[in-house]
């Protein structure tokens, strides 16, 4: 397998920092609402705080699944410079092959927590930008009241804020993975075309073609797509769906 130097990306650091710097994140946002909130956090139920464990957990597994495509995307610029200048393509090619799967074996894992927290972060952020319009719009628009609701419920929206971050991030080192996939494709065309000798352009062909069939994008559950897409995907219909419910419920 390809090696990767850690201390080159600071993987094992930045992984370590990341949950952490998750978890201290949602305890300031607590502190922060009940700054604002009081009464709301005069004794703390029990129950609450419940909620809030798998709550740190799914963040901290989606973190890991960001690191998981990010260690495969540090393994893959090491191999991309392997290709360029390998004369072995067949050795090239297992070694590919060897990553794919692996890699779509530990994709799998994290695909029912990714679609979880999809399904009930998107429908949050949706919510909380229809509850402040409304409770906008029924107190008159004063300055003063929209100046107090916008900070009682800005706890609100830096947890839904750094949810979907979180969500996404997976998305960005997928993205990340697969644009370096097309580097190396590229590189196999640019030896194809320098190649003269017909079993080692036979072998780049078979290459390009295995690249081409199995170029690691990925998709969660086979619907949505896990790249760069999924951001504006999903502020899309958010928006779509705001609008909606907002000529439904009159609110303007």
């Amino acid at each position: 397998m390809i090696g990767t130097n850690s201390d080159s990306y600071n993987l094992d650091v930045s992984s370590i920092i990341s949950c952490l710097t998750i978890v201290l994140f949602r305890i300031c946002i607590n502190f922060f609402f009940c700054y604002f909130n009081p009464d709301n956090c005069v004794t703390i139920p029990f129950i609450r705080i419940l909620f809030f464990i798998p709550l740190f957990s799914v963040d901290i597994v989606l973190v890991v699944y960001f690191y998981t495509f990010y260690f495969v995307y540090c393994r893959m610029k090491n191999f991309c410079n392997i290709v360029k200048d390998s004369t072995n393509i067949i050795n090239c090619h297992f070694l590919y092959k060897t990553i794919a799967e692996l890699t779509e074996k530990v994709k799998n894992g994290f695909d029912g927590v990714f679609i979880v927290s999809l399904l009930f972060n998107a429908p949050e952020c949706m919510a909380s930008v229809f509850f402040t319009l409304k409770q906008i719009i029924s107190d008159g628009k004063l300055m003063n009241q929209i100046m107090f609701q916008t900070s009682s419920a800005f706890g609100g929206y830096l947890t839904t804020t750094q949810s979907l971050i979180v969500i996404f991030s997976p998305a960005f080192s997928a993205g990340l993975l697969a644009a370096e996939v097309q580097k190396i494709k590229l590189i196999l065309h640019d030896k194809l075309f320098l190649e003269r000798e017909l079993k080692h352009t036979k072998d780049i062909e078979r290459f390009i073609s295995y690249i081409e069939a199995r170029p690691l994008r990925f998709t969660i559950c086979k619907i949505i797509p896990l790249d760069w897409n999924l951001p504006f995907i999903v502020l899309n219909l958010c928006t779509t769906y705001l609008i909606v419910v907002i000529q439904f419920t009159h609110l303007y």
